[in-house]
């Protein structure tokens, strides 16, 4: 049987490797008689073409070498941690001064910066306001895509605390936690917020962490207090 099955196996293996050879001289035989066929200029841009190609992929693997993209990648971390460090302390010192002002300050940043651009390019300003869809898409599609973005993490923490709340059901001796998306969302937002900051800010929430503490293990001592005269009387 094994003999069999090897004989047929090369002659067909044979017979495929036979046509497969004829059909690939057949190929090679057209490509360079359409080839002959084509002016100089449609040679020349293939040429071109093929070379683009060939360049490109060796540009790649030349900036992949040199790791350009994660040194501009870590360039602008750095950049961008240090002007927001700069805002942070500059909220800090106003903040010093009057609380209101402390929190109205990026809105008065918009405006002046909104001001300026209007003053110093006014026909920029009116081309983009008039001839393009910037406007629409500040008004509208960037606040829908921001909405529909906060929905579908709505749905998805939903839809987590109704499987987290199936399975403490099966087992009784877990309690389910009761955090609202929007307590949850904004306490993950103000803690990723507060570690990266530093300096004055950081020692600020510190001190209001410490307060918060204080105050919770206060409210303990007067439960415990109630609590013994409770059973006192």
């Amino acid at each position: 049987l094994l003999k069999v099955l090897g004989q047929h196996t090369i002659h067909h293996g044979y017979v495929a490797a036979r046509e497969g050879c004829i059909q690939l001289k057949i190929g090679v035989i057209w490509f360079v008689s359409f080839q002959k066929s084509l002016s100089r200029g449609a040679i020349a841009v293939e040429c071109g073409v093929v070379a683009a190609f060939v360049g490109a992929y060796m540009l790649r693997r030349y900036i992949q070498k040199k790791r350009y993209v994660e040194r501009v990648r870590r360039w602008y971390g750095t950049k961008k941690r240090a002007c927001l460090q700069k805002y942070k302390n500059l909220v800090y010192k106003v903040s010093q001064t009057s609380l209101f002002l402390a929190v109205i300050l990026p809105h008065i940043l918009y405006v002046i910066l909104v001001l300026a651009t209007q003053y110093v390019a006014p026909s920029v300003v009116g081309y983009f306001a008039t001839k393009t869809y910037f406007t629409t898409a500040i008004s509208l599609w960037y606040p829908l895509a921001k909405t529909i973005f906060l929905v579908h993490r709505w749905t998805v923490f939903v839809s987590k605390e109704a499987s987290g709340k199936k399975r403490d059901k099966d087992a009784p001796g877990k309690i389910a936690g009761k955090k609202s998306f929007f307590t949850t969302y904004s306490y993950s937002k103000s803690k990723r917020s507060i570690s990266n900051v530093s300096g004055p800010s950081k020692k600020l929430n510190s001190a209001q962490a410490s307060a918060t503490t204080a105050k919770s293990k206060l409210g303990e001592k007067w439960l415990r207090a109630a609590g013994k005269t409770t059973t006192k009387y």
